[in-house]
């Protein structure tokens, strides 16, 4: 249940969907995900994996709200990523991979690994 303090999961996906406007003007929007749903127990180690242009790069900037969904939930550590963005990038440590540069830092005690 998205929302709940203490959460069930660390990481609770449903029917997630995100659109990008398409590369030729006119044509529409790009579906680059497309209702995915999923959740992660609390304690696990999780892997998201797919071919390129699966959409595990747009699925990542909404967990860690730097882009928005256009419909669906998605929630981490029980905070939903559209209504409570600050406390979602309290929980969470990102490093982008392009950058080299900590995004969000997690707090000692968030239970997430900075290994």
């Amino acid at each position: 249940m998205i929302g709940k303090h203490p959460p069930d999961h660390a990481i609770e996906v449903v029917d997630l969907v995100k659109t990008y406007p398409r590369v030729r003007a006119g044509q529409g929007r790009s579906r680059v995900v497309d209702g995915v749903s999923f959740s992660v127990e609390l304690g696990t180690t999780f892997a998201l994996l797919g071919p390129n242009g699966a959409g595990k790069s747009t699925l990542i900037k909404v967990l860690t709200t730097l882009a928005r969904p256009d419909s669906g939930k998605a929630s981490v550590m029980g905070f939903d990523v559209n209504n409570e963005p600050g406390h979602v990038r309290r929980m969470i440590g990102v490093v982008a991979q392009r950058s080299g540069r900590l995004i969000h830092k997690p707090p000692e005690n968030s239970g997430f690994s900075r290994a």
